[in-house]
């Protein structure tokens, strides 16, 4: 027969600090949140990735109207890149983690 045992304040803040990495709290304003973005090169690098999200989102609207694309295979690459690291591994991992102490489950440490 398995025990019940309650999860403890330092399990919660145990996985809140493992898992919880993908945004910052903004230092200035405690309601909002950052979220890092690694751009490797510079200032440069996160304009041209800023023009690709730009164009993919110009060629999917134009293409509905005219079938034309102005994107390129560079600009979809960026997109993605950049929305596979928003995507929060982690916070996901987090989560399912909380769902095991609240159900007073089995978890990993």
């Amino acid at each position: 027969m398995k025990t019940q045992n309650t999860p403890t304040a330092k399990q919660f803040q145990d996985l809140t600090t493992k898992y919880l990495d993908t945004l910052k709290q903004d230092p200035n304003d405690k309601t909002q949140s950052l979220l890092e973005i690694e751009i490797t090169g510079g200032y440069f690098e996160l304009a041209i990735r800023a023009k690709s999200i730009i164009a993919v989102c110009q060629s999917a609207l134009m293409s509905q109207d005219f079938k034309s694309e102005y994107h390129t295979h560079l600009d979809l690459t960026n997109v993605l890149e950049l929305a596979n690291q928003m995507i929060p591994l982690n916070e996901a991992e987090y989560l399912d983690q909380m769902r095991a102490l609240a159900s007073n489950e089995d978890y990993k440490d």
